[in-house]
């Protein structure tokens, strides 16, 4: 059972033993609901008559609900780059679904492997094997009815046959970009016997100056940069965690209010090739295609399908406020998914001193978890749980726990106070 959206950091795996601790009550708050996976499984739990799932972010728990009101049913499309950036901004679905790590900024796909994601799609999907064959792929045609099934039995094929589909893919990929290919070489050339990839951190820190300076030079702080900008971007901009320049878009609405006198392209234009001869190296050592497992993104598409089959979808209540000023009414569970210290660098700025001093006087239970808290808050139960969040292959093993204060030991079976009177929508 899948719970949930895709989401970094989801309680997916664990969303049944999180939901086991909680009391039957009329109401379930989850107040980080992120992906919605303990939402969803709240929902199933049958143990509450009203659900609210809230996230500052709002865009996954109102795409959880479009989602299980059945809008994605028929969903089939291919995503392109050039569709990712057009629409990522007025499409949740494709935000979401069709970006690296489910970050709604990113495109899924890198330049080098995207031809190959769109044949196999099309081959799953639409039962269409004519992309493949003009790479000189020849998967057997799978007789299967759904496309969930055509993928496994696709993807098996191809990895079984993996070293002849690996050398056809490459040729086809550097004919492919046969100009450009000669132009990263002849580049490389000129750059050879130096360590690119040290370049390419040294242009990063280059360019992470040139915004810092000119930050400093306009007198504003990093936040304002975002509020101006409409994202939450800047961290990605300033600091050194998940740095990324911005795209030509935020640098020309930056240069409304910053000193940035650099033209976009003329300025990137070495970062950008230090970047392309990494990815074609990358490619050049790229293993036996074994990550096709992986690469069964559509499978979140049946995700979204099976969602919608819950029942009593009234009583799911979204809303995207910060966690206090969620109004929490009589007889409910209060659920916290908060950001892990020292796992969430884009949510560096979560205030966890303010959220432990809520928790303590809400009056009421909070089931929060953490894999670490304060001393006052008393460990209920914990579980062994491999960590993703590295993204470096399987992860470490984590006790991932869940905590109550220790005033509320007492209360953890009996939720009844109430605290506020309703919950703002949207």
């Amino acid at each position: 059972m899948n719970y949930g959206l895709p989401y970094k950091g989801s309680k997916n795996k664990i969303a049944e033993w999180v939901v086991s601790h909680f009391p039957k009550a009329e109401n379930f708050y989850d107040l980080f609901a992120g992906g919605c996976s303990v939402t969803h499984a709240a929902l199933l739990s049958g143990k509450f008559n009203n659900i609210y799932a809230n996230d500052l972010f709002g865009e996954y728990p109102r795409l959880f609900l479009s989602a299980i009101n059945g809008e994605f049913k028929d969903e089939t499309r291919w995503i392109s780059r050039n569709d990712f950036e057009e629409l990522k901004d007025s499409d949740s679905y494709v935000s979401s679904c069709w970006s690296f790590g489910n970050n709604c900024r990113d495109y899924l796909y890198s330049e080098e492997i995207e031809p190959y994601k769109k044949a196999l799609h099309y081959a799953c999907v639409f039962e269409d094997y004519s992309l493949f064959n003009e790479m000189g792929i020849y998967p057997k045609k799978s007789q299967k009815e759904s496309s969930y099934e055509r993928k496994i039995e696709i993807g098996n094929w191809l990895k079984s046959n993996s070293s002849e589909v690996k050398t056809k893919y490459i040729k086809y990929w550097l004919e492919l970009v046969d100009d450009k290919r000669r132009d990263y070489e002849r580049i490389y050339n000129i750059v050879i016997g130096c360590d690119t990839i040290k370049a390419f951190e040294d242009e990063k820190e280059r360019l992470r100056n040139y915004l810092l300076n000119a930050l400093s030079e306009s007198g504003l702080k990093q936040r304002d940069v975002g509020d101006r900008l409409g994202t939450n971007m800047e961290r990605h901009y300033f600091g050194k965690s998940q740095w990324s320049f911005p795209t030509f878009e935020q640098y020309k609405k930056m240069q409304e209010f910053m000193p940035l006198k650099e033209d976009y392209y003329e300025l990137t234009n070495y970062y950008t090739i230090l970047n392309r001869l990494q990815s074609l190296q990358s490619l050049q050592r790229l293993q036996s295609l074994q990550s096709l497992e992986r690469l069964e993104r559509l499978q979140r598409l049946e995700r979204l399908q099976r969602l919608q089959r819950l029942e009593r979808l009234q009583r799911l209540n979204i809303s995207c406020v910060s966690y206090e000023n969620v109004s929490i009414d009589v007889d409910s569970v209060v659920y916290c998914d908060i950001p892990y210290i020292g796992k969430n660098p884009y949510l560096s700025d979560f205030d966890h001193e303010k959220f432990y001093d809520w928790a303590r006087n809400i009056g009421m239970p909070v089931y929060i978890s953490e894999y670490q808290m304060p001393e006052d808050f008393v460990c209920i139960d914990s579980l062994k749980k491999r960590s993703l969040l590295s993204g470096k292959g399987s992860g470490e093993l984590k006790d991932e726990k869940i905590f109550v204060h220790e005033s509320q030991i007492g209360n953890i079976n009996r939720p009844k106070e109430k605290v506020y009177t309703q919950l703002k929508l949207f």
